[in-house]
């Protein structure tokens, strides 16, 4: 696991507009950070609010949670996953999570 989450792509927030269904991230390229929204189907967002749901550390006093997607992606016969970060304050661990490609 790393110890910074320098290069990943930031899980901002999960969308539903108009019939829209999406993901806004924050890419930083060449020291510029770039916002971008992602589509998506009814099944992967619903997984993405799971996802962003998740807060795996106990104190609500060490500030707001932050979700990255740490670059691992895999396939099995059954799954699609991902390694996701997910930081508050201090703290930080990397998790699975069953995704979409």
């Amino acid at each position: 696991m790393r110890e910074t989450n320098e290069g990943m792509v930031q899980i901002l927030d999960a969308l539903r507009e108009n019939g829209f269904h999406g993901c806004k991230v924050r890419i930083t390229l060449d020291s510029e950070d770039i916002l971008v929204k992602l589509g998506m189907n009814e099944r992967e967002f619903m997984q993405l609010k799971k996802l962003l749901s998740f807060q795996p550390f106990e104190s609500i006093e060490a500030g707001k949670y932050r979700y990255f997607y740490a670059g691992v992606y895999w396939a099995t016969a059954t799954q699609e996953l991902a390694r996701i970060r997910i930081e508050q304050g201090k703290r930080h661990k990397e998790f699975e999570f069953e995704v979409s490609k």
